[in-house]
């Protein structure tokens, strides 16, 4: 759900040229979620590199968002 408003709001503000970002982040997204299953699976400890690729490319996202809000209103 995160993920889907932060690459809503970068759809939003990002150059129709740069829209290839948001496919790219949903395949980090997918392999990240693929790599946390088989790391839990193997070892719980090694979910940790999943997580990571799941969650750095949303939170990446919203400062991105916030970012350019902020710039547009001052």
């Amino acid at each position: 759900m995160l993920a889907a408003i932060a690459w809503g709001g970068m759809a939003e503000q990002l150059p129709h040229a740069q829209l290839y970002l948001i496919p790219v982040m949903g395949v980090l997204f997918v392999a990240g979620r693929i790599t946390f299953v088989i790391g839990y699976a193997a070892y719980p400890i090694a979910r940790a590199y999943g997580m990571v690729l799941t969650v750095l490319p949303t939170i990446l996202a919203y400062f991105w968002v916030l970012q350019h809000i902020c710039l547009s209103k001052s």
